[in-house]
């Protein structure tokens, strides 16, 4: 289930050329945004369509099934031990991990990893102009963003990080939380009253604690892309380069304790969410 106008032209082939010899598979596209599609597969994923599930044996296969972000921790671990073994970095020193965030899975991925021992000193929450988790990390306010009443997301370079609403962001915050459903549901119910719900202060310290954020453009991302093809003879896609703009862009930062993580000496691992193949016809416009 995708956005008609959503996929690249590769991942058109793959979602929907792809499976048409596939009696198990099948792809619909709508002329609707992620999120309203997400809100589907969540309800059906629901305890309320638990028989319907079960009858046609239905599941999920993105970052909603937890299945796929306990996958995803794995390759933090190996990240971690591929630097040591090839760059002789001391075990047990931190790095910081920079991870392209639109539902907000690998991030989880990465926050899990951490609370199971792996050293990371922080990870970077890169966002595109769909910078909603950007100001949550900033200020502790949840709020996406909205046009003419309904759930609003810009059209960028980087397509699976155009979303409003980040799924797995609520199994972040549920953990913060110590596990405290309460809490948790007031802070949903409150976006559901209101549009939008803010954190209380100690809550927010727990997170940047951990996190923080950054924000890209679509020039900004091109730059990137130019920069690391021209400089280092290596191909990124606008997702990947999402996670390398905070280090391209050394202008102005507005936290001292930003200042300090993209300026350290602490290795940056850039996790690469998609592959440059993908998106030949979109950079080649460049």
């Amino acid at each position: 289930m995708l956005p008609s106008t959503g996929p690249s032209a590769v991942q058109r082939l793959q979602a929907v050329n792809g499976i048409v010899d596939n009696p198990n598979a099948l792809t619909l596209l709508a002329p609707i945004p992620f999120d309203p599609l997400q809100d589907v597969v969540k309800r059906v994923n629901s305890r309320e369509f638990a028989d319907f599930k079960a009858e046609h044996n239905i599941t999920s296969f993105n970052s909603i099934n937890i299945a796929r972000i306990l996958a995803q921790v794995v390759y933090y671990f190996r990240a971690y031990a591929q630097l040591n073994l090839h760059h002789g970095h001391p075990v047990g020193e931190e790095v910081v991990f920079s991870v392209p965030s639109g539902n907000f899975g690998d991030a989880l991925a990465g926050y899990y990893a951490k609370k199971m021992g792996l050293p990371i000193k922080k990870i970077v929450v890169a966002t595109n102009e769909n910078d909603m988790l950007h100001k949550f990390f900033q200020t502790g306010r949840y709020e996406p963003p909205k046009k003419d009443g309904k759930d609003f997301v810009e059209v960028t370079n980087a397509p699976s990080m155009d979303i409003a609403k980040s799924s797995n962001f609520e199994r972040m915050l549920f953990d913060m939380v110590d596990g405290d459903a309460a809490r948790a549901n007031g802070w949903y119910a409150d976006l559901a009253k209101n549009g939008y719900f803010q954190v209380d202060s100690e809550t927010l310290r727990k997170i940047q604690d951990v996190f923080t954020s950054y924000d890209s453009t679509n020039e900004s991302r091109i730059g990137a892309i130019k920069h690391l093809g021209y400089n280092l003879n290596h191909g990124i896609d606008p997702h990947t380069a999402a996670a390398v703009v905070p280090w391209m862009d050394t202008a102005t930062f507005p936290e001292p304790e930003e200042t300090e993580i993209f300026h350290s000496d602490t290795p940056v691992i850039f996790l690469e969410t998609s592959h440059v193949a993908q998106f030949g016809e979109e950079l080649e416009a460049q």
